[in-house]
């Protein structure tokens, strides 16, 4: 076999190769690591099993060292309805829960004695 022959073999071979790895990732992605979607996911469900503290967002209310997120300012937060949670055990520790999400995931418990 001449040479340039033998070169194009070598190069066929190593695609071949390569395809076939390929194919095998894909399979074990999808197969063994599981589907959610489309998508990877490690996110589980988990129920809540403590009290939260809360105070009403007002305006002028000290948002130093609050955590807002991206998502939460870019629909303008801090605003009306946003409730400032904290850490029970580290009262430095606070973000801010936006409204709609407080509303349909808290109910007060009928104390309004301040911690």
């Amino acid at each position: 076999m001449s040479w340039w022959k033998w070169v194009v073999v070598s190069w066929v071979g190593s695609c071949v190769v390569l395809l076939m790895a390929i194919y095998i990732m894909n399979w074990w992605h999808q197969h063994l690591i599981g589907r959610h979607g489309g998508q990877m996911s490690d996110f589980k469900q988990y129920k809540r099993s403590a009290i939260a503290e809360m105070a009403e967002w007002t305006p002028g209310f000290d948002m130093t060292n609050v955590s807002v997120s991206e998502a939460d300012y870019e629909n303008g937060s801090p605003k009306h309805g946003d409730m400032i949670a904290r850490n029970p055990e580290n009262h430095s520790d606070r973000w801010l829960v936006a409204a709609a999400y407080f509303a349909a995931n808290f109910e007060a418990l009928g104390n309004d004695r301040p911690l």
